[in-house]
């Protein structure tokens, strides 16, 4: 809600004019009514605006970035990311949205306070979020908060976030033992859905633990002189894993079901990006709820996820001693996010060949 001062005096008056403070709402044009006998209180009203009959035409813009939605303006950052082809961004950043909006319907910008911030971070705290979860939203909406300082979108810093957590703890990787790798393996699917959840939890595994994100939109030309060459969607990092015959036994399951230009039967349906990531996301959770029925079969106490497939080669990767020194080579390559250099590459591609070799042997794959 706006007030503005409105200051009245008629024509030839002898006495001190009269000041009022009156209400207008949102921002737009409105008539202001004027009593008669000048006493009353004036009031502003939309409408078409006039100059007669006593009624004045006045106009309010809201000039104050601090009246507009904070909601808003993380709704329109994330659009901006999308024409920017970040679509993983814009994920982020509308997941955020829907997290505050569950807090509080709308915050204005001027509402951005650290006690405001503290009062969300108990929110999230009550609802059960770890604390990473909560240091994730609230680096978005601090990245989102800066950068509305940085365009002019937001007038003055009031330092919403200083009081509460946006830091990242480091996790362990969740990861699998060899003998579970083994059991489902094993395992004898009853249905279709069980049976793509297994292929595909292996398919990531034989990968060095491939995301379910990256497998979707693995093309068919990636594949090319016996290497899988692609680049990962969420690093930007060109990965090369040599082709073995357990990954193409699984790929000739599915040959006749695929899209055109996908290798697995995860984005079904060529379309756009937002068609091709909703079928991602619905395939993902999909998966994930057969890996449960799959794990409760082979008797596991905590149910396996796409998720593990990345700890759990590396973990059973140091286990047959294919090498520390190669695990933490790849690792380090991996948090640099980027391409390796001239001199870096032979040795990182040597040493993973050599990792992956030695887990097909001790796997007889």
């Amino acid at each position: 809600m706006t007030k503005i001062k409105i200051r009245i005096e008629k024509e030839g008056q002898t006495t001190p004019a009269k000041e009022f403070l009156i209400d207008v709402g949102n921002e737009g044009e409105y008539v202001l009514k004027i009593p008669s006998n000048g006493d009353e209180t004036p009031s502003a009203e939309n409408g078409i605006p006039s100059t007669e009959n006593g009624k004045i035409e006045i106009k309010t813009t809201r000039n104050d970035a601090t009246d507009k939605s904070f909601i808003d303006l993380i709704a329109k950052q994330a659009e901006d990311k999308k024409a920017e082809g970040s679509n993983r961004t814009f994920e982020t950043y509308s997941a955020a949205a829907r997290s505050l909006k569950s807090f509080r319907d709308d915050i204005l910008i001027s509402e951005m306070t650290p006690q405001l911030m503290k009062r969300y971070e108990k929110f999230l705290l009550d609802k059960g979020l770890m604390r990473n979860s909560i240091g994730f939203y609230m680096r978005v909406l601090k990245a989102v908060y800066n950068r509305g300082i940085k365009t002019g979108a937001i007038a003055v810093d009031l330092h919403p976030f200083s009081e509460v957590y946006s830091g990242k703890e480091p996790v362990k990787k969740p990861a699998v033992t060899q003998e579970t790798i083994y059991k489902i393996l094993e395992y004898k699917p009853r249905r279709k859905s069980t049976a793509l959840a297994q292929d595909l939890f292996l398919f990531s595994f034989y990968t060095r633990g491939m995301s379910f994100v990256d497998m979707g939109y693995l093309k068919k030309t990636d594949l090319r002189d016996g290497n899988l060459r692609y680049r990962s969607r969420h690093t930007g990092q060109m990965t090369e894993v040599k082709w073995e015959p357990c990954m193409q036994e699984i790929v000739n399951k599915y040959i006749s079901k695929t899209a055109q230009k996908y290798m697995l039967p995860i984005i079904l349906k060529e379309g756009n990006e937002d068609e091709e990531r909703k079928q991602l996301r619905n395939m993902q959770l999909k998966m994930n709820r057969s890996l449960k029925t799959i794990s409760k079969a082979i008797g596991l106490e905590k149910p396996v996820s796409m998720f593990m497939t990345r700890g759990s080669w590396s973990a059973i990767a140091n286990t047959v001693n294919a090498g520390l020194i190669m695990l933490k080579a790849q690792a380090q390559n991996e948090r640099g996010g980027g391409n390796f250099s001239v001199s870096q590459k032979p040795f990182h591609k040597r040493k993973r060949k050599v990792c992956n070799k030695t887990l097909f042997d001790l796997l007889e794959l």
